[in-house]
């Protein structure tokens, strides 16, 4: 059963943009994709770019060990559909990780937001 404080936890990290039920219907209109392993999910997104095709890693809760293990499925799957890159836009404590599994920063860019 997926754990929805998790998932909600990383919406919140995320800035609030959408919600669980926002999520799920991107989900079932398959405009996203939901990975399950035992506690923790991934959702992704393939994001169409005028040069490229990247799959990209949108929300992530749960277990380290369990989210790594989903990793050479979910990256055969971007394979699948024509990606060429994996992108993600994360918290800093998970980017040190995915450096460990071959990611590297994007140093050229910067989120940042603001209010309005």
């Amino acid at each position: 059963m997926i754990d929805l404080k998790k998932l909600q936890r990383a919406l919140d990290m995320d800035g609030n943009r959408h919600t669980i039920a926002t999520v799920a219907d991107q989900i079932e209109r398959g405009v996203a994709r939901l990975w399950v392993n035992g506690e923790s999910v991934v959702v992704t997104q393939v994001i169409d770019y005028p040069n490229l095709r990247a799959l990209n890693f949108w929300l992530a809760a749960g277990t380290l060990p369990e989210v790594r293990a989903m990793l050479p499925e979910i990256y055969e799957y971007g394979r699948r559909e024509g990606c060429t890159q994996a992108e993600s836009t994360c918290r800093k404590g998970w980017a040190r990780v995915m450096e460990d599994d071959g990611w590297k920063r994007a140093d050229k860019v910067v989120v940042m937001t603001r209010a309005l």
